[in-house]
């Protein structure tokens, strides 16, 4: 389950850079 990881991590940080571009 290592590749779990890392894989939540870019999804949650690519959620978070669509929202920081929208609010701009």
């Amino acid at each position: 389950d290592d590749d779990f990881e890392p894989k939540l991590i870019h999804t949650v940080r690519g959620a978070g850079y669509v929202l920081e571009i929208r609010e701009e």
